[in-house]
């Protein structure tokens, strides 16, 4: 398993399909455009979908990831 990495802004998931290439696990990712979360779900159907970043609780990463990332605006 590789460095767990969570995706803030995720779009359609370019940053996840590199991410995923490279060798890193995505344990999360963040989107709440209706079309960009449907793509994600498709290619990335195990990995959850947080949603509004506002809304997120970074502590129970804590210990968990390595690497948050995220394209703001996306």
């Amino acid at each position: 398993m590789g460095l767990k990495v969570v995706s803030l802004f995720a779009g359609i998931g370019a940053f996840e399909y590199a991410a995923k290439r490279s060798g890193l696990d995505i344990a999360a990712c963040a989107e709440i455009c209706p079309y960009a979360a449907t793509v994600l779900a498709h290619h990335y159907s195990g990995v959850p979908n947080l949603g509004d970043v506002r809304k997120i609780n970074g502590y129970k990463f804590a210990g968990a990831v390595g690497v948050i990332v995220g394209g703001c605006p996306c």
